[in-house]
């Protein structure tokens, strides 16, 4: 069941998170109400579950929600499409379901209105680059697409905000930006990476990166590559990144041997003919920080990296000792930060979140512990002594 759950808190957040990227702001044209399906069934919401998904949407940043659908069709290929009343017309749990949700957004909306959602982390995800893997994929495992979901979940594991960006955006608002499947470089993005880590931030890419119409070497990085090895699936066991704090990350699919130029090891090859070669390497420029990472990401060096430099560039997550189940976004206008706390789980949760926050849906101050029901949320703001910055 849980594993479940952490599948649809991934699919679900992270495309929110895309679609917020696409414009900065974002409506939710249909959110799903009840049962639903054509040819087929999806799966049906459980009792609290379509308020928690309509709560999500607003978490990671819809300016607007409208359901899917007010009356169930009594006729047409969407029959099985339920909405929040049955073909009937008949007001029954979805309704009340609907109506409470009505009322808390209604209570929630004058401050919410115009926050948006601050993060420090970010991951660039170029529609180029993934279409240059769709026809040389290399191996059946490689999944661009995946990769993003796969550093989404560990931002959200760790309760940080997380953004996806394209080339174009602005870097400066971040301080840690990964790039996974970068195949393709210009002058123009490498400048600016570079100046991204010359102002302080940190710039982390994976395995085969600036190679189209470029000689494979940034200088940013400090690193050339030599040899690599394409591990056929399941290529997990095949080698493994061995960190110099101790901890080994499987290999994904791609392993290439680093030659540094003046960049650090931090990881060297485990096994096989590239044994005891860098895996992993980081190149300091002023306080910034560019790493080469020698394969492709997958969800054991997600998490390793985003913990490993998280922690450098003393990031706090939104709140410490939640559970995975547990989703933590939090929305900022002005002083003013909402956090969004929802419960995935079909348990119960205690949390502890401290002193000073007010919970807005039910317009009192929130004690500092308190358990949320199954699939329950809440919103509580909590004021900064200073306006927040987008910007470092």
């Amino acid at each position: 069941m849980k594993k479940v759950l952490a599948s649809i808190l991934l699919i679900s957040g992270s495309s929110l998170t895309f679609n917020r990227s696409v414009t900065g702001r974002f409506m939710i044209m249909e959110q799903q109400t009840g049962p639903g399906g054509q040819t087929y069934l999806l799966r049906t919401p459980q009792p609290g579950q379509m308020q928690l998904w309509t709560f999500q949407s607003i978490a990671h940043g819809a300016d607007g929600i409208i359901h899917f659908r007010w009356r169930t069709a009594r006729r047409g290929i969407e029959e099985y499409w339920s909405g929040v009343l049955d073909q009937d017309n008949v007001p029954r749990a979805r309704f009340q379901d609907f109506k409470a949700e009505g009322n808390q957004i209604r209570t929630i909306a004058p401050e919410i209105l115009g926050s948006q959602v601050v993060s420090d982390i970010a991951v660039i995800k170029d529609f180029d680059d993934e279409w240059v893997y769709d026809h040389q994929f290399f191996t059946s495992e490689v999944d661009v697409r995946r990769a993003h979901g796969e550093l989404f979940r560990a931002a959200s594991e760790m309760k940080h905000n997380i953004d996806f960006i394209n080339a174009d955006a602005d870097f400066n608002r971040y301080k840690i930006i990964f790039a996974p499947y970068l195949i393709l470089m210009d002058e123009t993005l490498a400048a600016k990476i570079k100046r991204f880590v010359a102002r302080g931030g940190t710039f982390i890419m994976s395995a085969h990166s600036a190679v189209k119409d470029r000689d494979n070497t940034m200088t940013v990085f400090g690193v050339e590559v030599g040899l690599f090895q394409c591990y056929q699936p399941p290529s997990r066991d095949r080698n493994a990144l061995k960190f110099e704090d101790g901890p080994s990350v499987p290999v994904n699919v791609f392993a290439e041997s680093l030659e540094p130029k003046g960049a650090k090891v931090l990881a060297v090859w485990d096994r096989d003919f590239m044994r005891g070669a860098p895996a992993c390497t980081e190149n300091r420029v002023r306080a910034g920080r560019a790493v080469y990472y020698g394969s492709f990401f997958s969800l054991d060096s997600a998490r390793y990296l985003m913990r490993r430099y998280a922690s450098a560039n003393n990031l706090r997550p939104l709140f410490t000792d939640f559970p995975r189940e547990v989703e933590v976004t939090r929305r900022t206008k002005g002083r003013d930060n909402f956090y969004f706390i929802l419960n995935h789980a079909s348990e119960s949760v205690a949390l502890k979140v401290g002193d000073g926050y007010f919970d807005l849906i039910e317009s009192k101050d929130s004690p500092a512990s308190f358990t949320l029901a199954p699939y329950g949320y809440k919103v509580l703001r909590k004021s900064d002594a200073a306006p927040a910055a987008s910007k470092r």
